[in-house]
């Protein structure tokens, strides 16, 4: 019987990452995920097992293991004149994989980068961006954050884990969760209404964004785009090239947003503009 209650667990710890991820799409959303909670929390205390925080909507068995155990304190919190100088990062790319490209944001100027090179070939399809390896990209970002005295800002810990994991670099000691920065605006909101994404953190501050893809189509977009540049090295179908264009555009305002949501924790009024 004890070299089964793992295995369960493990099932029934599977079906309620699923069950998760379906409710993200419902207006039922936080009633069943907080349903979820209470299943978990009855499964763990009758196997005496620990669940590992969800990501993404991967079930855990898939999950990579964690690079940080935790986090500093200088992550979960920065100064005004640190976020309006910030370095705003968010990355794109398939969850097994290293990322495609990166959304950067400095000084109101937004640029994207492409760093896997089987990504290389759609680099000069509309406004043309650059290729730097991965790994020497995240080490020039991380050198300019250093001598610029600028903090690394993206939207949770993903990014952070990322570079290490693929790159080996730890820019853990200039960086800042700004989800974790953003929890102020949610002070005296009830705990099952609290945001904790940043869709939700875009509509408490109110930022609008256009037409979006969403995070799932991002990927379908990658994996579309992929083929035509495994066979002609270009971006050649109109829909992939259409594809492309709406994953960019989703980049973009991720990263948009995302400072919004930091600033808008200077300024609450900023919420009605």
């Amino acid at each position: 019987m004890e070299a089964v209650q793992p295995l369960v667990f493990s099932h029934i710890m599977d079906m309620i990452s699923i069950v998760e991820v379906r409710a993200s799409q419902s207006n039922l959303c936080k009633k069943i995920m907080m349903l979820c909670g209470s299943i978990t929390g009855l499964a763990t205390r009758a196997y005496g097992a620990t669940r590992v925080p969800k990501s993404r909507g991967v079930l855990m068995r898939d999950r990579p293991t964690p690079q940080f155990t935790k986090s500093l304190p200088s992550e979960k919190k920065i100064s005004l004149a640190e976020a309006e100088r910030a370095i705003y990062i968010d990355f794109e790319g398939f969850e097994k994989d290293a990322p495609a490209l990166l959304g950067v944001l400095i000084d109101g100027a937004f640029e994207q980068i492409i760093l896997d090179e089987k990504f290389q070939g759609a680099a000069s399809y509309q406004n043309p961006m650059r290729f730097v390896p991965g790994k020497q990209l995240i080490s020039e970002l991380l050198d300019r954050s250093i001598k610029e005295d600028r903090r690394i800002v993206a939207f949770s810990a993903h990014e952070k884990e990322q570079c290490m994991r693929w790159y080996q670099i730890d820019i853990s000691k200039q960086y800042v969760n700004a989800r974790i920065v953003a929890r102020m605006l949610s002070k005296g909101i009830e705990r099952e209404e609290k945001p904790r994404t940043l869709k939700e953190y875009e509509q408490l501050t109110g930022f609008v964004r256009k037409k979006d893809t969403g995070q799932r189509l991002n990927t379908k977009c990658l994996r579309e785009a992929l083929k035509d540049l495994e066979r002609y090295g270009a971006l050649l179908n109109k829909g992939r090239r259409t594809g492309w264009t709406k994953l960019r555009e989703h980049n973009r305002q991720d990263v948009e947003a995302m400072k919004h949501i930091v600033m808008a924790t200077f300024n609450p009024s900023i919420s009605t503009n």
